[in-house]
């Protein structure tokens, strides 16, 4: 990821976050969870043949569309037992989604999932991502033809995941999820290791994808969450961030739906 200011940086915070949070209250919340959960998992380890690229957003604000089509990407390879690998198009969100939704502006990961149970969501082939220097192009302007791994999938309506545990069990039956948090000055200054606020004001909110969990050498509880700002950010695109006591806010609003595959 190429170097940024702390204002050219904000642009990238594309998640409304208190809308975001205020939309959960109108889902099915679930704090429901597995008994016996391991003291570690990975989606992109224990389903190794889906597609798990790290993208780049770019100069947008599309974190939104990012941390939702990533993880709906996951869950369609998942359900459908390796059969639908092609990645959703973020660029489709970008363009099109207008339900609560505003492009490179920003947008609610909530509302993404939410309009993805009526539309269905594309593959990066039929519409790839344009969106990196900041424009959307038109919803109509699929550059690519769409073969059999571009067929739309729609998803159930979401929900809310809350609760530790509740997180950590939904990723271990379904996948990936959706999650939003409050960035900080010195996330930005992130390079490797479980991240931790410490100082700084907060830069905006923004939307990633949790792919699982784990327990740092020095007994440290993590996520382990996947980012959109290229694999020479953080590890390999990649960052790990305290676990159990909502860091950020980002346990706060998870949210993943059931594709229809």
């Amino acid at each position: 990821m190429e170097e940024h200011t702390f204002d050219s940086a904000k642009m990238l915070m594309g998640t409304h976050f208190d809308d975001h949070l205020a939309s959960l209250e109108k889902v099915e919340k679930v704090e429901d969870f597995e008994e016996n959960l391991p003291e570690s998992f990975d989606v992109t380890q224990h389903w190794p043949h889906c597609d798990y690229t790290i993208r780049n957003q770019g100069h947008c604000g599309s974190c939104w569309a990012f941390g939702t089509s990533e993880a709906m990407s996951d869950r369609i390879c998942i359900a459908s037992k390796g059969k639908i690998t092609a990645p959703r198009s973020a660029q489709q969100f970008v363009s099109c989604d207008v339900y609560l939704n505003f492009g490179c502006n920003g947008g609610i990961p909530m509302g993404a999932w939410e309009w993805t149970s009526i539309t269905g969501v594309k593959s990066w082939e039929c519409m790839p991502y344009e969106s990196g220097k900041g424009h959307a192009p038109s919803c109509h302007a699929e550059k690519a033809k769409c073969h059999e791994g571009g067929i739309k999938t729609k998803f159930l309506s979401a929900k809310h995941f809350s609760g530790e545990k509740a997180i950590m069990s939904e990723i271990m039956k379904h996948g990936s999820v959706t999650a939003a948090f409050n960035v900080y000055k010195d996330f930005m200054s992130y390079k490797g290791g479980v991240y931790e606020h410490k100082f700084g004001e907060v830069l905006g909110g923004h939307a990633v994808k949790f792919v699982g969990w784990g327990v740092d050498d020095d007994g440290t509880k993590f996520w382990r969450v996947a980012n959109s700002w290229d694999t020479t950010w953080g590890e390999g695109g990649y960052f790990r961030i305290v676990r159990g006591k909502n860091e950020c806010g980002i346990e706060a609003g998870i949210v993943a739906g059931t594709p229809k595959v």
